[in-house]
Protein backbone atom coordinates (compact mmCIF):
# COMPACT_ATOMS: atom_id res chain seq x y z
CA UNK A 1 0.00 0.00 0.00
CA UNK A 2 1.24 3.49 -0.74
CA UNK A 3 2.74 5.21 2.13
CA UNK A 4 -0.33 7.04 4.04
CA UNK A 5 -2.91 5.69 2.13
CA UNK A 6 -5.56 3.11 4.03
CA UNK A 7 -8.27 2.61 1.35
CA UNK A 8 -8.89 2.64 -2.20
CA UNK A 9 -10.68 5.57 -2.54
CA UNK A 10 -7.76 7.79 -0.62
CA UNK A 11 -5.89 5.82 -3.42
CA UNK A 12 -8.00 6.35 -5.94
CA UNK A 13 -7.93 10.55 -4.85
CA UNK A 14 -4.70 10.76 -5.15
CA UNK A 15 -4.19 9.28 -8.57
CA UNK A 16 -6.65 11.99 -9.78
CA UNK A 17 -4.83 14.64 -8.17
CA UNK A 18 -1.28 14.16 -10.23
CA UNK A 19 -0.54 15.09 -13.76
CA UNK A 20 -0.42 13.07 -16.78
CA UNK A 21 3.54 12.66 -16.42
CA UNK A 22 3.52 11.36 -12.66
CA UNK A 23 0.39 9.27 -13.21
CA UNK A 24 2.43 7.54 -16.19
CA UNK A 25 5.12 7.30 -13.82
CA UNK A 26 3.64 5.62 -11.06
CA UNK A 27 1.87 3.34 -13.53
CA UNK A 28 5.63 2.51 -14.67
CA UNK A 29 7.15 1.88 -10.95
CA UNK A 30 3.63 -0.47 -10.49
CA UNK A 31 3.96 -2.10 -13.28
CA UNK A 32 7.82 -2.93 -12.64
CA UNK A 33 7.26 -4.08 -9.01
CA UNK A 34 4.40 -6.17 -10.69
CA UNK A 35 7.06 -7.42 -13.44
CA UNK A 36 5.32 -6.36 -16.73
CA UNK A 37 7.71 -3.74 -18.91
CA UNK A 38 7.33 -0.45 -18.87
CA UNK A 39 4.63 1.72 -21.11
CA UNK A 40 7.23 3.45 -22.84
CA UNK A 41 8.86 0.27 -23.64
CA UNK A 42 5.82 -1.36 -25.19
CA UNK A 43 5.36 2.16 -26.99
CA UNK A 44 8.46 2.09 -28.38
CA UNK A 45 7.97 -1.64 -29.32
CA UNK A 46 4.82 -1.15 -31.39
CA UNK A 47 6.56 2.13 -32.53
CA UNK A 48 9.21 -0.02 -34.40
CA UNK A 49 6.83 -2.75 -35.32
CA UNK A 50 4.66 -0.50 -37.32
CA UNK A 51 7.86 0.85 -38.66
CA UNK A 52 8.98 -2.35 -39.40
CA UNK A 53 5.16 -3.36 -40.96
CA UNK A 54 5.44 -0.02 -43.16
CA UNK A 55 9.11 -0.98 -44.33
CA UNK A 56 7.82 -4.70 -45.38
CA UNK A 57 4.66 -3.26 -47.34
CA UNK A 58 7.35 -0.60 -49.40
CA UNK A 59 9.77 -3.35 -50.00
CA UNK A 60 7.44 -5.52 -51.90
CA UNK A 61 5.45 -2.37 -54.01
CA UNK A 62 9.19 -0.65 -54.21
CA UNK A 63 12.11 -2.84 -54.32
CA UNK A 64 15.31 -1.30 -53.50
CA UNK A 65 17.05 0.08 -50.25
CA UNK A 66 15.62 1.99 -47.66
CA UNK A 67 16.31 5.56 -46.82
CA UNK A 68 15.38 5.52 -42.90
CA UNK A 69 15.99 7.92 -40.31
CA UNK A 70 15.71 8.50 -36.30
CA UNK A 71 13.78 11.49 -35.50
CA UNK A 72 14.51 14.11 -31.45
CA UNK A 73 11.39 12.23 -30.53
CA UNK A 74 12.62 8.57 -31.37
CA UNK A 75 10.06 8.03 -34.19
CA UNK A 76 11.15 5.71 -37.44
CA UNK A 77 10.56 7.71 -40.80
CA UNK A 78 11.19 6.97 -44.20
CA UNK A 79 12.86 9.25 -46.17
CA UNK A 80 10.99 8.39 -49.24
CA UNK A 81 7.76 8.88 -47.67
CA UNK A 82 8.66 12.39 -46.59
CA UNK A 83 9.70 13.43 -50.02
CA UNK A 84 6.52 12.53 -51.43
CA UNK A 85 4.54 14.17 -48.61
CA UNK A 86 6.44 17.35 -48.98
CA UNK A 87 6.13 16.79 -52.89
CA UNK A 88 2.52 16.61 -52.38
CA UNK A 89 1.92 19.65 -50.33
CA UNK A 90 4.24 21.65 -53.23
CA UNK A 91 1.51 20.70 -55.76
CA UNK A 92 -1.16 21.71 -53.06
CA UNK A 93 0.09 25.21 -52.08
CA UNK A 94 0.84 25.46 -55.95
CA UNK A 95 -3.22 24.81 -56.63
CA UNK A 96 -4.14 27.20 -54.06
CA UNK A 97 -2.14 29.70 -55.42
CA UNK A 98 -3.41 29.37 -58.97
CA UNK A 99 -6.98 29.35 -57.50
CA UNK A 100 -6.21 32.59 -55.50
CA UNK A 101 -4.66 34.10 -58.71
CA UNK A 102 -7.81 32.71 -60.38
CA UNK A 103 -10.26 34.68 -57.88
CA UNK A 104 -8.26 37.93 -58.11
CA UNK A 105 -8.39 37.98 -61.78
CA UNK A 106 -12.18 37.61 -62.08
CA UNK A 107 -12.33 40.43 -58.91
CA UNK A 108 -10.66 42.62 -61.29
CA UNK A 109 -12.82 42.11 -63.80
CA UNK A 110 -15.62 42.51 -61.99
CA UNK A 111 -14.34 45.85 -60.93
CA UNK A 112 -13.11 47.11 -64.24
CA UNK A 113 -17.01 46.02 -65.24
CA UNK A 114 -18.51 48.56 -62.37
CA UNK A 115 -16.27 51.19 -63.42
CA UNK A 116 -17.65 50.92 -67.01
CA UNK A 117 -21.74 50.97 -65.99
CA UNK A 118 -21.15 53.60 -63.40
CA UNK A 119 -23.33 56.61 -63.66
CA UNK A 120 -21.02 60.24 -64.43
CA UNK A 121 -20.73 62.27 -62.05
CA UNK A 122 -23.30 65.34 -62.59
CA UNK A 123 -21.77 67.98 -64.75
CA UNK A 124 -21.11 71.58 -63.99
CA UNK A 125 -24.15 73.83 -64.27
CA UNK A 126 -22.50 77.01 -64.73
CA UNK A 127 -18.91 78.61 -64.46
CA UNK A 128 -19.48 79.02 -61.10
CA UNK A 129 -19.71 75.30 -60.34
CA UNK A 130 -22.98 75.27 -59.64
CA UNK A 131 -24.23 71.27 -59.89
CA UNK A 132 -27.91 72.43 -61.38
CA UNK A 133 -28.95 68.98 -60.02
CA UNK A 134 -30.98 70.58 -57.02
CA UNK A 135 -33.48 73.49 -57.08
CA UNK A 136 -32.46 76.77 -55.81
CA UNK A 137 -28.48 76.27 -56.22
CA UNK A 138 -28.18 78.17 -58.87
CA UNK A 139 -26.73 81.61 -58.31
CA UNK A 140 -27.42 84.53 -60.06
CA UNK A 141 -25.11 87.71 -60.21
Amino acid sequence: MMAGLHTAGELVDRVKALDKGNRRRLLDAARQLAGPESIETIEARRRVEAASAAAHVKMARNPGPLRLAVRPGGAIVDLDDEEAEAARAQVELESRRRVLEQEQAARAVEAEALTKHRPPPPAAHCRRGCRGDRPGTHRRP
